[in-house]
């Protein structure tokens, strides 16, 4: 009779389990992409030397658009559960990096309470100024080798702005959440969520240019906040194929 009365217990519990899915795809350039250019660079030997380029439209051999968010976009008040596996990688630091006079990355995920490291690696002097808005104000100064460790509290509306005001072309992003649920697309254009909750979501995609409106993505079109709705498998990767940007909309 305990044995029974004890499942019984459980089957509530087993009954809503949480279920989690994947979306994976691969974003592409529709049109001619633009050379990447030099950016001017006046007095620093440095950054002469590594004759640094714009990389606003970052763009691979086969099409694939790099440096796109995909990201979560909870409704207001709404709780996201996060899987189990993500809790160690919040324990990770996350890296910044002055190198080449460029960020590297050139947008860097973090979640709230994780540590961000901000360091630099050329042997000339930066600054890493993160403009935030639901957080303070960042604005630390580098001597070459040098590294500073931060802690943001509050999760950010959409990528905040990094820029070095002693290198004024040198240009990044910090993207500050509570949860784990976005990605940015690799050098191919491809990127991956993985085990989100299963069921119905909508999602934003975003790139430096501005959000990514009137873009086919599974099956749907994302509004004029480049938001779409999509719903994400139990226990399946939702894979959208080549999700295709016009070279216009990123000018």
């Amino acid at each position: 009779m305990r044995t029974v009365f004890a499942l019984v217990l459980l089957l509530p519990l087993t009954a809503g389990a949480q279920e989690w899915g994947s979306i994976k795809g691969r974003f592409v350039l529709k049109g001619d992409a633009p050379e990447p250019q030099p950016v001017e660079v006046r007095t620093d030997a440095v950054c002469i030397a590594a004759a640094p380029v714009d990389l606003t439209l970052a763009v691979g051999d086969g099409g694939g658009l790099a440096n796109v968010v995909v990201m979560l976009r909870p409704g207001i008040g709404e709780e996201v559960a996060v899987h189990p596996d993500y809790a160690a990688g919040k324990e990770e630091p996350v890296v910044i990096d002055n190198t080449c006079c460029r960020f590297d990355p050139r947008i860097v995920l973090v979640r709230t309470g994780q540590e961000l490291v901000i360091k630099n690696s050329d042997k000339t002097t930066h600054n890493t100024n993160l403009a935030l808005f639901n957080n303070p104000a960042i604005n630390i100064v580098l001597a070459s080798g040098g590294e500073e460790r931060v802690t943001l509290a509050e999760p950010e509306s959409a990528p905040m702005p990094v820029a070095c005001n002693v290198h004024p072309f040198m240009k990044g992003f910090v993207m500050v959440r509570d949860d784990p649920y976005a990605a940015v697309t690799d050098a191919d254009g491809a990127f991956e969520l993985k085990n989100l909750p299963a069921g119905e979501h909508t999602l934003e995609l975003w790139h430096e240019t501005g959000r990514l409106k009137g873009i086919r993505f599974a099956g749907e079109t994302s509004d004029r906040r480049g938001r779409v709705t999509v719903k994400v498998p139990a226990g399946e990767a939702l894979d959208v194929g080549e999700v295709v940007a016009p070279v216009e909309m990123l000018r």
